[in-house]
């Protein structure tokens, strides 16, 4: 059969082992880009390096730090965001005011059209009510009138 010379153990020749490594708790993959979203602990202890914290005050003390700087932090924000807002107010009131003033104009503009109807309706009615025959010739010289009297209009 095979010249080779079979093995009589074969707990001996295990096979290949690989280890995988496993990403610790603290570090999270972006899906997309494979990237790391956070630090790992092994990462920031290397980057800056802390003593450990043995009393507890200094534990608290350092989280108030870290608190205080969050705080300030939040309250910038809220100071540029009141701010935006407050830009954002001052825009609509202009706004507001720029759409009155167009409306009063506009309203300006109707009244004299309105007017001005009005005023070719009643031309309109005194010619309609007025009489028939021709009326009575007037002979004008230098402004000063001359012959008849000039007819009156009714209304």
């Amino acid at each position: 059969m095979s010249s080779r010379p079979k093995r009589k153990c074969k707990g001996t020749n295990l096979p290949h082992l690989r280890v995988w490594k496993t990403p610790s708790p603290s570090k999270v993959m972006d899906p997309v880009t494979n990237d790391s979203l956070s630090v790992t602990q092994e990462e920031d202890s290397s980057m800056s390096p802390q003593p450990l914290i043995v009393d507890k005050s200094q534990e608290w003390k350092i989280r108030a730090e870290v608190l205080a700087e969050e705080d300030s932090s939040l309250k910038d924000k809220v100071k540029l965001l009141e701010e935006a807002l407050l830009a954002q107010k001052v825009a609509s009131d202009e706004k507001i005011t720029s759409l009155e003033s167009e409306r009063e104009r506009l309203a300006n503009i109707l009244s004299v059209v309105e007017a001005q109807r009005q005023a070719r309706s009643s031309e309109q009615t005194v010619r309609l009510v007025s009489p028939a025959r021709p009326p009575d010739p007037v002979v004008q010289i230098a402004g000063q009138n001359l012959g008849a009297e000039p007819a009156t209009i009714q209304e």
